[in-house]
């Protein structure tokens, strides 16, 4: 400890000499200095000192000029950071944009005129084609715009304790198998070696037999996803038939009784509550529907057959028939059209709920396994009437065939099941209802523009029947969805003890406090 003191003592005196010396504004001097003291409190002021009083004009001007660089270089960075705010600006509001109702307002209007335009084009299509070959290839064009969105997505449809053991099964068979003697002949270190290298045949071969299986549904959920495929291809198989044997207006203006066939079914089914608004609504729907079909079949000008289909077995009666009610029948094979795809949204909620799959994965492999349903039908419909095979068929349509058969594929197909999952996640199934009761409308003029159709005055009011009726059972059902809401939401202290009382939750906020207070009394 002396000894330490001693040298301290020593240094500081040194510091002072060499401070207090006149040779301390050379620059070698400084430099000894700096290699003495290099973290000196006292080099530190001796600095300082020298650089304000000898050189203290130099040293202003060192100073102004260091001022305008910074000045300089802050209006540089002020002109730098402009992009970077814009940038940023940008950036929150894209953010925003793609979480807002505005968003889903924008898709839902998007989805109006794409249906819209659905209906307009593939009128042409499914006279050259019969309805069962073009939804063949409709189905096809969705699987194929829906595949992207399906398989580059995280979700599996087995658990990592089941895949694990499925993969080590596969890769028992494939390498350890008694018909591969290649494995058996090696030692445990080479096999070994085989097993660690990332880069293995091994390797490769589970890391594809893992992704397939992640990707593959289970017989058990194959069975589910076969019924949603087989009703959504009975759906737009025989709305294909109805457009067919009535037009692109008729047809827009029964697309709203999807929502009342589909309020009946869940009535029935117990997954909907019933009301008194709900039951008129469906009543008035109803009515409207059975009003337009009346109607249709009376004053229709459609008398004609529809395009000839070469079928011998057809009875001259049984032509002339079709010949006679050909509207009404297609008007018919819309209302079940919708019966099929009211429980396809049933059954979809449903399967949604229970196996938690995303949108998109379900809607490909729906449509994927589907495509068996239309399958045969277009077989035989392609040989009897056109003596090809269906991509025969497909070959020998014109241009505008193939935009209606794109268009209903990858237009009103896919890109329709992207724009209606992100608008379902963003707001209310109420508000998407009410765009639906907008079908007839949009669907209506663009049949007017472009088709040039005309319909007669005395539908209107069944249309308008069906529309009210509609939206009688989508403001039902927005009161239902407000009460559960209410139900759900937290309750107060005093809730909780009023439920452990008795008390009753409807009352008002002061009644109820002096019940709870009473009963506690008690």
């Amino acid at each position: 400890m002396p000894f330490e003191r001693s040298q301290e003592n020593e240094h500081e005196e040194e510091r002072k000499q060499l401070l207090q010396s006149p040779a301390l504004k050379s620059t070698t001097t400084m430099k000894q200095v700096e290699h003495i003291i290099p973290n000196s409190l006292y080099y530190q002021t001796a600095t300082i000192n020298h650089s304000v009083n000898d050189h203290g004009e130099d040293e202003k001007q060192d100073e102004n000029s260091l001022i305008h660089e910074d000045s300089s270089s802050s209006d540089d960075d002020g002109e730098s950071d402009q992009p970077f705010s814009l940038w940023r600006f940008l950036k929150k509001a894209f953010v925003w944009f793609t979480s807002s109702q505005l968003l889903a307002h924008l898709l839902l209007l998007t989805t109006l005129f794409t249906f819209g335009g659905y209906v307009v084009l593939i009128p042409h299509a499914i006279l050259l084609m019969h309805p069962t070959i073009f939804a063949l290839f409709r189905s096809l064009l969705i699987v194929i715009g829906l595949f992207p969105a399906a398989v580059f997505t995280k979700f599996s449809f087995r658990k990592t304790k089941t895949l694990n053991r499925q993969v080590t099964f596969v890769e028992n068979i494939l390498f350890c198998g008694s018909t591969n003697s290649r494995y058996q002949s090696i030692n445990d270190d080479t096999l070994e070696l085989a097993k660690e290298s990332k880069y293995s045949t091994r390797n490769i071969v589970k890391r594809v037999v893992r992704f397939i299986l992640s990707k593959i549904p289970t017989w058990k959920q194959f069975k589910k996803i076969f019924w949603l495929g087989f009703f959504i291809n009975m759906n737009q198989i025989l709305f294909f038939l109805g457009l067919r044997w009535t037009n692109a207006t008729i047809a827009g203006i029964m697309q709203p009784m999807v929502a009342i066939i589909t309020c009946i079914l869940s009535i029935l089914l117990k997954r909907e509550g019933r009301s008194v608004l709900k039951i008129i609504g469906v009543i008035v729907a109803v009515l409207g529907a059975v009003a337009m079909l009346v109607v249709s079949t009376v004053l229709s000008d459609k008398k004609a057959p529809p395009p000839p289909d070469d079928d011998n077995s057809a009875t001259s009666g049984f032509a002339s028939f079709i010949a006679t009610f050909s509207f009404t029948i297609g008007m018919l094979f819309l209302c079940v059209n919708m019966f099929f795809y009211a429980l396809y949204l049933i059954n979809f909620k449903k399967v949604l709920q229970e196996e938690k799959f995303p949108v998109l994965t379900l809607a490909f492999w729906t449509w994927l396994i589907g495509s068996v349903v239309p399958l045969l039908p277009a077989l035989y419909f392609s040989l009897a009437d056109f003596g090809y095979s269906p991509l025969q068929v497909a070959l020998r349509m014109d241009k505008m065939a193939y935009v209606g058969l794109f268009y209903g594929g990858l237009v009103h197909g896919a890109l329709f099941f992207v724009l209606n999952s992100k608008a379902s996640s963003l707001t209310t199934p109420t508000v998407i209802g009410v765009y639906s009761t907008l079908n007839p409308i949009v669907t209506s003029v663009m049949a007017f523009l472009f088709l040039h159709e005309r319909v007669s005055p005395f539908v209107i009011p069944g249309a308008a029947f069906i529309l009210f009726g509609v939206t009688m059972v989508i403001i039902a059902k927005w009161r239902e969805g407000r009460a559960q809401q209410k139900q759900a939401a937290p309750r107060s202290c005093y809730d909780w003890v009023a439920s452990y009382c008795g008390v009753s939750r409807g009352s008002t906020t002061s009644r109820r406090k002096n019940e709870v207070l009473m009963a506690l009394q008690a």
